[in-house]
């Protein structure tokens, strides 16, 4: 069997266990009485997400923590209305795109076998999928810190431009959504 074979059948497996793992979760609680009742910083981003959608504009509070969030919430808003369950499934899709990046981060530095370890670790590791299905960047930057790693990793093997212009944009996105990517940026770009 081809490299290329193994590495698609892993990550369909590894998918499958993401998808099932956190559909099962958001059964578990969708009936849960804080599902639709956001709390703390989850009501705040649901507000201003709200205000977004509604065509307010930025009000205030918008810039008190990451503004990539918000801004992502209010998109789904406007797609969807103010669905908090929709947001929650489009967080759980992130949320297995990082298990599939995961898996690609792993293979590429230790293996295969290690990554489909990573990743599966990555699926199954409860925090992750609570956080999931909360109104939180958490889910953001878990995915943002796994592909500016790969990014990284690719633009020093080998730089192009459109290899620099993607790591820049998911670079700004990253800082965007949590403000503590930027030492990370400093320090790989030195690097």
């Amino acid at each position: 069997m081809s490299d290329r074979r193994r590495d698609a059948i892993a990550i369909l497996a590894i998918i499958a266990v993401a998808i099932v793992v956190r559909a099962i979760h958001l059964i578990g609680i969708v009936r849960s009485p804080t599902f639709d009742v956001p709390i703390v910083d989850a009501e705040t981003y649901h507000s201003l997400a709200v205000g977004l959608a509604d065509g307010d504009g930025v009000r205030a509070g918008f810039f008190w923590q990451g503004t990539f969030y918000p801004t992502f919430l209010g998109a789904v808003y406007a797609v969807v209305g103010p669905s908090m369950l929709w947001a929650k499934v489009i967080q759980l899709a992130v949320g297995t795109a990082t298990c599939v990046s995961t898996f690609a981060l792993g293979r590429r530095l230790f293996g295969r076998r290690i990554g489909v370890c990573a990743a599966l670790v990555t699926a199954l590791y409860g925090p992750l999928i609570f956080f999931e299905t909360e109104l939180v960047a958490t889910t953001w930057v878990t995915f943002f810190e796994v592909n500016l790693v790969i990014l990284v990793l690719r633009v020093k093997d080998r730089p192009t431009p459109a290899r620099a212009i993607v790591l820049g944009a998911c670079a700004a996105l990253a800082v965007l959504c949590w403000s503590l990517f930027l030492p990370f940026l400093l320090a790989s770009a030195g690097w």
